[in-house]
């Protein structure tokens, strides 16, 4: 794997991730971006995040697979009351099974918890619409 791809994945997320934070739940493009962008980088096997742990001289490298479940988890939290947001995220939950587990569990807490009041029913309707 060419060195520089990192590094640029690496730019890429720094960027939508500012973007996301500076739209907030005004536009869901940035979030999105970062979805695909992990989504890819698990495709083409470039490692999105690692931890590097030394422990008594002995160097571990981990490669940190729950990215794609962050945002999924923050993209659900921010515009689950959205009507789009079903067909947004039905291409990103194509997950191994301990990572499909822990997205499910998160959808059934949603589905029991809402994140407001305002939004509790379109949340709830939401997260049982996804589990399908």
């Amino acid at each position: 794997m060419h060195p520089d791809l990192v590094q640029h994945v690496a730019k890429t997320r720094d960027l939508f991730t500012k973007v996301a934070e500076q739209d907030g739940s005004r536009d869901r493009a940035a979030w999105l971006g970062l979805m695909e962008l992990e989504r890819l980088c698990g495709v083409h096997e470039v490692p999105t995040g690692m931890w590097i742990l030394i422990f008594d001289g002995a160097t571990t490298i981990s490669l940190e697979p729950s990215r794609l479940l962050n945002l999924l988890k923050h993209y659900f939290e921010i515009f689950g009351d959205k009507a789009a947001c079903y067909e947004d995220i039905r291409s990103y939950t194509d997950l191994d099974s301990d990572v499909l587990s822990a997205w499910t569990t998160i959808l059934e807490k949603t589905s029991h918890t809402p994140v407001s009041f305002s939004n509790c029913r379109q949340s709830s309707a939401k997260a049982h619409v996804v589990l399908k």
